[in-house]
């Protein structure tokens, strides 16, 4: 009896437990069913300012000569003195005598000249004379009618001043060959290269020295057709057509060579460091490249030797070039990495929304793009590229502090 009373208290024991548990379980409150909120993409951003900029042209080339000269002997002979500035990477002047052919031979046929032209004026005087006689001798004897010619000694003076002519001009030619025994040089220049040396026979048409002008260098710059459009080359088209209308021989619109163009400014790494020189573009080549469709525009820079520049510009140095182009007033430049495609945008308006919208593309330059139209200042340009970005999308924008 004891047994079942024991066995009876623990099953209404375990009965009250299930009990109390299934009571506790059910008053349990249910767990909300709201989603987890996902993080905002960041994006950089950049705030659209509008400036007024002066527009440039990029390009690159090597800086080459004004003027080159292959200097060569007009006479021969012995090279018999050689200047000290004829050496390569010399200067020297304007008529400077930089090399001498033996003049010896040329200063005794100059002297047999002289000779002759002094016996050639003696005898159109002694036939000037004897012509005066005859002439004299006609009136007084003659019967008042017209001598002939060789009576007054017409043609025999006729003879002594043609010979006269010929002395003269042999005299020229004679002074003329021993000055062409100084070989000088045709401008400020400096010898690129020396081809002679003392003791050497040259004849005619040897080569003596290289020379280039240092006056000023050139570099012939490539730029696309399409770049014209942001560069005030109008002085240089009015200084083609002055040209033309004063009936000076030009070679088409490559004739200028004087007139103001854009201002021209040339980067490259010389001595170790970034060195800049200034000049301006003075014509542009008579014709487009086939091939590329490039045009080059002539650039000039004034003293490439001294001037306001802190180093010399040298001949054959490669160099990076900024044209001066067209001023723009209120456009926007923004970074390239801006654009999506070729002429799209990504905005972030106010709630941080993303939307996509058109602008007009002005210029497109290697950093940046400059925009015209189709942005105000002050919205905020996304920069950041997202996957399946779509209008509308919520972003947390950061700006770009570069």
């Amino acid at each position: 009896m004891t047994r079942v009373k024991e066995l009876s208290s623990a099953a209404l024991v375990v009965v009250v437990g299930v009990l109390g548990m299934v009571a506790l379980v059910r008053s349990k409150p249910s767990p909300g069913t709201a989603e987890p909120e996902r993080p905002l993409p960041r994006v950089r951003t950049w705030v659209a300012q509008a400036e007024d900029l002066e527009l440039t042209v990029t390009s690159q080339g090597t800086v080459r000569p004004r003027a080159e000269t292959t200097l060569v002997s007009e006479v021969s002979g012995k090279i018999v003195e050689i200047s000290p500035n004829l050496a390569e990477g010399a200067f020297c002047t304007a008529g400077e005598v930089l090399a001498r052919i033996d003049p010896r031979d040329y200063e005794l046929r100059l002297i047999q000249a002289r000779a002759n032209v002094a016996q050639a004026e003696a005898r159109v005087a002694q036939e000037e004379g004897e012509a005066a006689i005859a002439r004299a001798e006609w009136k007084t004897l003659g019967d008042g009618g017209d001598a002939d010619p060789l009576v007054l000694r017409e043609p025999q003076l006729q003879q002594a001043r043609a010979a006269l002519a010929a002395a003269e001009a042999a005299r020229d030619q004679a002074e003329l060959a021993l000055e062409r025994t100084r070989i000088r040089a045709p401008y400020a220049g400096r010898v690129q290269a020396k081809l002679v040396d003392v003791g050497q026979w040259v004849g005619p048409g040897t080569p003596l020295a290289q020379v280039f002008a240092v006056d000023a260098a050139e570099i012939s710059l490539p730029v696309l057709t399409s770049d014209l459009a942001y560069l005030d080359l109008s002085g240089l088209r009015l200084e083609v057509n002055q040209r033309s209308g004063s009936g000076s021989s030009g070679s088409g619109s490559g004739s200028g060579s004087g007139a103001a163009g854009p201002p021209l400014r040339l980067h490259a790494q010389y001595a170790g460091e970034a060195r800049t020189w200034e000049g301006s573009v003075v014509r542009f080549s008579a014709q487009i490249d086939p091939v590329s469709q490039m045009v080059h525009l002539i650039g000039r820079i004034n003293a490439p030797y001294g001037g306001d520049h802190e180093v010399p510009l040298e001949i054959g140095l490669f160099v990076s070039a900024e044209i001066g182009g067209r001023r723009a007033d209120g456009v926007i430049p923004l970074p390239r990495e801006a654009l999506r495609g070729e002429n799209r945008v990504a905005v972030v308006d106010g709630e941080g929304r993303l939307h996509f919208r058109q602008v007009d593309v002005l210029k497109l330059e290697p950093k940046r793009a400059l925009i015209r139209g189709g942005l105000e200042a002050g919205e905020v340009v996304c920069l950041s590229r997202l996957e399946s970005a779509v209008d509308g999308m919520r972003v947390s924008p950061v700006e770009d502090a570069s």
